[in-house]
This record gives C-alpha cells, sequence and structure tokens, in this order.
C-alpha cells in the first residue's frame, strides 16, 4: 500500500475530528461522534499505512471503517431528526448503532444495506425538514454526496486503484465537511435528549 494513501485518509481523519469539534461546541455531542467515528477510521488507516503495518492492522482499520462508520452514520441521523422536531433519547440512538453494529458483524452484506438505507434516510430527512426548498435541496444533496460514493465509486473495476482510493476517501472527506452544514439549525429544532 502505497504512502501516498495517507494522506486522503488522513484527510478523512482531520475532518472527521474537526466536524467533532464543530458539532459539540453546538450541543449535537452525539452527531458529533458520529463525524469523530469516520475520522478515527481514517486516522487510523494513517498509522496503518505510515508504519508499515499494512496487514497486522488491515482488520482493525476495516472494522473501524465499516463497523465504526454504520454506528458513525446513526448517531449522525439522530441529529438530522432533530430537525423535524423529535427528540431521540441518547440511550436509544446508542441501542440502534449497537443493535446495527451486531447485525452488521454477523451479516456484512445487511450491515452495507444498513449504511445505503441510512444515507437514504437522511436524504429524506433533509428534503422534507422546515425550512426553504432551495436550502433543503443543498442539504439533501450534499448528504446524498455520500450514497454513489459507496455504491459505485469504492468498488469501480474502470478506475486504477490510486485513483479509487483517492477519489472515495476525498468524497468521504468533502460529506465531512459538509455535514455541518446539514446538520445546522433551521429552526427551532429539539434539543438532543440525554
Amino acid at each position: 500500500m502505497p504512502v501516498h494513501y495517507a494522506l486522503s485518509d488522513g484527510l478523512v481523519g482531520v475532518l472527521g475530528m474537526w466536524g467533532l469539534w464543530t458539532l459539540a461546541r453546538r450541543g449535537q455531542l452525539l452527531a458529533g461522534l458520529g463525524l469523530g467515528l469516520f475520522g478515527l477510521a481514517g486516522l487510523i488507516g494513517v498509522v496503518r499505512i505510515t508504519s508499515g503495518l499494512i496487514e497486522p492492522m488491515a482488520v482493525l482499520h476495516k472494522s473501524v471503517s465499516q463497523l465504526g462508520g454504520l454506528a458513525g452514520l446513526i448517531l449522525i441521523l439522530s441529529g438530522l431528526v432533530r430537525h423535524l422536531g423529535l427528540k431521540v433519547p441518547a440511550l436509544g440512538v446508542l441501542a440502534a448503532a449497537t443493535v446495527a453494529v451486531a447485525i452488521a458483524v454477523r451479516m456484512p452484506a445487511v450491515g452495507q444495506g444498513l449504511f445505503a438505507a441510512g444515507l437514504l434516510a437522511g436524504i429524506v430527512v433533509l428534503a422534507v425538514a422546515p425550512g426553504a426548498v432551495s436550502l433543503r435541496a443543498q442539504s439533501a444533496l450534499a448528504f446524498g454526496l455520500m450514497l454513489p460514493n459507496v455504491l459505485l465509486l469504492r468498488s469501480a473495476p474502470a478506475l486504477n486503484p490510486d485513483l479509487r482510493w483517492h477519489a472515495y476517501h476525498l468524497i468521504v472527506a468533502l460529506w465531512l465537511l459538509l455535514l455541518p452544514f446539514c446538520l445546522s439549525e433551521r429552526v427551532k429544532a429539539a434539543p438532543e435528549a440525554a
């Protein structure tokens, strides 16, 4: 695995942690932790690649990327539903994330389906949330950026591996950069439940 792979993984790491910090400062800790899980996967990738521990850290990197990504998406969705005025108890969100991860461990294909369904759910929530049509459309499109990335680009056989790696990770990084915008207040939203 070439060392330059660490550059785009590092960008994911930095932007995920920036999103965690940004959302936590706004009082959206659960959603922020969701972005932080994506950032953690990127930082693990940087350590894996730059240390030369490609094979020894492969399972850890893959697990945090896929399982942490699924749990992170559920935490992010808990922040999105606030736009609809719904109060979601933190314990319920954490339980849903735990169950989804447990299912994904036993049935990885189902976990991938849950991730795609979560992305679709986020797009729908942002499209129907209160606010100007242009704001809803921009938010839904920004959130939806990840869907073709995971469904098409991540495994696109027509692209060489370097281009596929960097394109996928750069789109993840862009998604992480846009998520705090998607999670910003449109109207007086319900506060996170403890």
